[in-house]
């Protein structure tokens, strides 16, 4: 009997120091001593996502490999970014517009891109790695407050939201929200 209250006291002690947000309940079984698990209620949002609900975290690795690229972006080494990308590049620009583009067609614009600018720094804000379950799909989600200063001495900031998707451990799709001048 002592064992029995002893292993119920211990469960509950560590149940209670358990700071993980699970949803999943560990309650003691009143006939024995094994903990059974009890399955929280799925929620019933009032909508259905049109692409994906059905996401969990993500390989870090794919989350090194865009912050890589941001510091070969800021470091102007832009022939190092072709290893991190696919023979093609679904782009949709902060605009909306979309375009397919060869890597060698994607590292030239980037290449412009970086050009005009003397000064140059990424500061990511917030960036994870996520698995759309249902999909199949590798994204990494970032947020990028990035500084320059052009050839003319002028300034400017602004802050990109991007969703990159990766395939085969290479980019094939890049999102980019922005929000100019803060």
């Amino acid at each position: 009997m002592k064992q029995t209250i002893l292993a119920a006291l211990t469960i509950a002690v560590l149940a209670s120091c358990n700071n993980n947000a699970d949803t999943k309940e560990v309650k003691l079984d009143s006939l024995a001593s094994t903990p059974v698990v009890a399955e929280t209620p799925k929620v019933q949002y009032p909508y259905t996502a049109t692409y994906s609900s059905d996401f969990s975290m993500g390989n870090p690795e794919y989350t090194k490999v865009v912050l890589d690229m941001y510091k070969a972006l800021e470091e102007n080494r832009i022939d190092d970014i072709g290893q991190y990308l696919d023979d093609t590049v679904h782009r949709y620009n902060y605009a909306a517009v979309h375009f397919n583009l060869p890597k060698a067609v994607m590292l030239q614009q980037l290449k412009q891109f970086r050009g005009q600018f003397k000064e140059f720094s990424e500061t990511p804000l917030a960036f994870m790695a996520v698995k759309s379950n249902d999909k199949n799909e590798d994204w990494v989600l970032t947020w990028v407050k990035e500084k320059v200063v052009y050839k003319n001495g002028k300034t400017d900031s602004t802050t990109y939201q991007e969703n990159w998707r990766f395939k085969d451990g290479k980019i094939y799709m890049h999102d980019s929200y922005a929000k100019f001048r803060q």
